[in-house]
Parts: C-alpha cells; sequence; structure tokens
C-alpha cells in the first residue's frame, strides 16, 4: 500500500513538472511570437516613416522646383518688359530727335529767307535812291 501511495504521488510529481513545463514552453512560445510581432511592427513603422519621409521630400522637390520655374518665368517677362520699354523709348527719342532736326532746318531756312529777303530790301532802296541822284 505504502509503495502505491509512493508510486502515485511519484506519477503526481511528475504530471505536475510536465504540465510545468508544458506551461513554461507555452509562455516561452508567446513571448517569441510576441516578440516577432513587435518586431515587425518597429519595421513596418520604420518603413512607413521613410516613405513619408521620401514622399515630404519629393513635394519639396516639386515645390521647388515649381518656385524656380515661376520665377525664370517672372524674371523672362521682366526682361522682354525692359526690351519692349526700351525699344519704344529709343523709338521715341528718335522721334523727338527728327522733330528738333526739322524745327532747327525750318530756323535756318527762315532766317535765310529773311536775311535774303533785308538784302534785296537793302539793294533795292540803294538802286531807287542811286536812280533819284542821277535824276537830281
Amino acid at each position: 500500500k505504502r509503495i502505491r501511495k509512493k508510486n502515485k504521488k511519484k506519477e503526481e510529481e511528475k504530471k505536475k513538472e510536465q504540465e510545468e513545463r508544458k506551461e513554461k514552453k507555452k509562455k516561452q512560445k508567446e513571448e517569441r511570437t510576441n516578440k516577432k510581432k513587435e518586431e515587425e511592427e518597429r519595421r513596418k513603422k520604420k518603413k512607413r516613416k521613410k516613405k513619408k519621409k521620401k514622399e515630404e521630400e519629393r513635394t519639396t522637390k516639386k515645390k521647388k522646383e515649381e518656385g524656380r520655374r515661376i520665377r525664370k518665368k517672372k524674371k523672362e517677362r521682366r526682361k522682354e518688359e525692359r526690351r519692349k520699354k526700351r525699344k519704344k523709348n529709343k523709338k521715341r527719342r528718335k522721334k523727338k530727335r527728327r522733330k528738333k532736326e526739322e524745327e532747327r532746318r525750318r530756323k535756318k531756312k527762315n532766317e535765310e529767307r529773311r536775311r535774303k529777303k533785308k538784302k534785296e530790301g537793302g539793294r533795292k532802296r540803294k538802286k531807287k535812291r542811286r536812280r533819284r541822284k542821277k535824276e537830281e
């Protein structure tokens, strides 16, 4: 009887130990799976972060490029406007110069005419005077 009891006790202890081992194994397995999951999550998070960063970089690059293009366009437009303005000013100056030249020419002509008339008038008077003197 005592042996049986002892055997029974041993059996129970064995069973208990087996149970404990089983529990331990289960726990370890769970821990491993949890660790794996966490690692996977971390990796995914990292990947997402990288992707986001890349996307942001791309958008900023695009924005920069867009800004650069706009500035270039503005510069071109300003250049074109300046060129047109210069052309217009040149034309205006040319017109003004031509007008001044015309005015100068006209004045010169008028002056010549007046001088000629004055001279003519003087000659006529002299002739008349001479004629009168001769008649006397």
